[in-house]
C-alpha cells in the first residue's frame, strides 16, 4: 500500500517573486508606488518624509512578525483595542468556603491507637517493619 506524504511546513508560504511571497511582493510594491507618487507630487520636505514613512510601513507589513502574527494582523488588533478598550477591574468577592472551628475529638488519641499510646519505640518498629516488609508483632 502506498503511503501519502504529509506536508511538514504548512505555515510557510510559497516564494513567488525574487524569494518573496506573494503578499510580501504586494506590500513592497504598494509601498514603493505610494512612496514614488508622494515623492514626485510633493516636492517639498513633507513629501519626502511621507515617502520615507510609506517605505518603512511597507517593509514592516512585508517582513515584521509579532508573536507569530503578521504586522497587519497585529496593527488591526491594536487599533481595534484602541477604539474599544477593555477595562478589567478586580473586585474581591466574599469567600464561598466557610471555615469552621476545629473541635476536639471526643475520643482520646490513646483509645484510637488500640488502647495504648504510640511511643517513639513503637513508631521506629513500625517504620522498620514497613521498610523491611516483615510482620509487625503486637505487644
Amino acid at each position: 500500500m502506498a503511503q501519502a506524504k504529509v506536508p511538514k511546513f504548512i505555515d510557510v508560504q510559497d516564494k513567488v517573486v525574487a524569494g518573496l511571497t506573494l503578499w510580501q511582493a504586494i506590500d513592497l510594491g504598494t509601498a514603493g508606488i505610494s512612496a514614488a507618487l508622494l515623492f514626485v507630487l510633493l516636492k517639498n520636505p513633507v513629501g519626502k518624509m511621507l515617502a520615507f514613512f510609506c517605505v518603512v510601513a511597507g517593509v514592516c507589513f512585508a517582513f515584521v512578525k509579532i508573536n507569530e502574527r503578521s504586522f497587519g494582523t497585529f496593527l488591526f488588533a491594536a487599533l481595534k483595542f484602541a477604539v474599544n478598550p477593555k477595562n478589567y477591574i478586580w473586585h474581591k468577592e466574599n469567600p464561598r468556603i466557610k471555615i469552621r472551628e476545629h473541635k476536639k475529638s471526643p475520643f482520646d488519641a490513646s483509645r484510637r491507637a488500640g488502647g495504648e499510646g504510640l511511643t517513639v519505640q513503637k513508631i521506629k518498629e513500625l517504620a522498620t517493619a514497613l521498610d523491611v516488609d516483615t510482620q509487625v508483632r503486637k505487644s
